[in-house]
């Protein structure tokens, strides 16, 4: 189902809702703003964010984009990049989007801003990180952190699956649309500790095309030790259960995968690139 309506759209994407999921990340960083958005291949969208009043001002001022952006191959990207990637069109709506940000919610998407983007078969999934125009410039912090904003979008679609399945059921259709930088040292860093025991994933939802295959939590603790190097025995160790439990989830999590050996599995985590290197390092020194 879709819907024209952009205030009855917006009812459903409660920000205070988003900021409470966002808040680990906020707590544990200079980040205060954050935006999901999901760009299908027949121009019908869903959004969940921080602040609707931006959106609803985007909406209003006919500066939102069109799909142009679900071509873009799935990456990192800063503001003035993107613009590069999009049509002539798009590129003008998103730097109105970028004075209106700073001009009237004190938000700085070109010094304070990043974007990660998934490509899908049929969707675009754009992830929006910045903060507020007062703030030191972010940009070095996200490029000596990107595995810890990758870590928060599993958290935050796995305590937004509701929301974001609610939203699914009725997109957003606007009726006007058409359907390598050096890090650097930085002032400050996340709290690595602190942001990931605020943010213990629940499960792990892997896309595999169009295959969505969902892990259970102790599949996904079970998982994270077996590319961590550890034996059977060690990950029963660590996680208090017997080496024949865990034999039972690596098995489960062998055929939910179609891997038919435990190195095929270890190679095909790596390549989808699931599990970052920060969070695993965090996990096992809390099992140790």
């Amino acid at each position: 189902m879709f819907t024209s309506d952009f205030e009855k759209y917006l009812s459903n994407c409660p920000s205070r809702e988003i900021i409470n999921i966002c808040e680990p990340l906020f707590k544990n960083s200079n980040i205060d703003h954050f935006l999901y958005l999901k760009l299908y291949s027949d121009g019908s969208r869903i959004s969940l964010t921080t602040c609707n009043d931006l959106l609803r001002w985007i909406y209003q001022e006919n500066k939102l984009i069109s799909n142009s952006v679900s071509h873009i191959n799935s990456g990192i990207y800063l503001a003035k990049d993107l613009i590069n990637f999009v049509s002539y069109k798009d590129a003008k709506k998103i730097e109105a989007q970028i004075d209106g940000a700073r001009n009237y919610f004190n938000l700085d998407l070109i010094e304070n801003g990043i974007y990660l983007i998934k490509k899908e078969e049929h969707y675009c999934e754009l992830f929006e990180f910045g903060a507020a125009a007062c703030k030191k410039s972010l940009i070095n912090f996200y490029l000596n952190n990107i595995d810890i904003l990758k870590h928060f979008i599993l958290y935050f679609k796995d305590k937004a699956k509701r929301l974001i399945k609610k939203l699914e059921q009725n997109r957003f259709q606007p009726t006007y649309l058409t359907g390598h930088l050096t890090a650097t040292n930085n002032n400050f860093r996340l709290i690595n500790a602190n942001f990931f025991e605020a943010t213990k994933l629940s499960g792990l939802s892997i896309n595999q095309g169009s295959i969505n295959t969902h892990l259970t939590k102790r599949e996904y603790e079970c998982l994270t030790f077996l590319v961590g190097g550890c034996s059977a025995k060690e990950i029963a160790k660590a996680l208090h259960i017997s080496p024949r439990s865990v034999e039972y989830h690596l098995e489960n999590i062998k055929r939910k995968l179609n891997c038919h050996t435990k190195s095929a599995l270890i190679s095909k985590i790596l390549r989808l690139q699931i599990l970052n290197p920060s969070h695993l390092n965090w996990l096992l020194s809390t099992k140790h």
